[in-house]
């Protein structure tokens, strides 16, 4: 999923914001709460998911725990470890 594509999606949900930071980063927010990062080129893509989710996507390789975060139950994906509709179906959830 390019970089376009996913900043498409994750704007068309209902109450997202988007905060560009250090001039390569983008924050998704809901209520003022990061759910989802992702640098400028979409090589990386970090979200918040789900006890069950986060076990099934560490443990399945499609994910790895975020630096950082990862008691906080969030996975770093790179697009082509996940295919396009399970990565929406997943930053929708988060």
């Amino acid at each position: 999923m390019i970089h376009a594509a996913f900043g498409k999606h994750v704007l068309s949900l209902p109450s997202i914001e988007c905060a560009e930071q250090l001039g390569y980063t983008q924050f998704y927010k809901i209520a003022g709460k990061v759910f989802a990062v992702t640098c400028k080129g979409c090589t990386k893509i970090s979200f918040s998911c789900s006890d069950e989710a986060f076990h099934v996507l560490t443990e399945s390789g499609a994910a790895t725990p975020a630096p950082y975060l990862a008691r906080a139950k969030r996975v770093c994906v790179t697009p082509d470890h996940l295919p396009a509709a399970k990565l929406r179906g997943r930053v929708t959830q988060a």
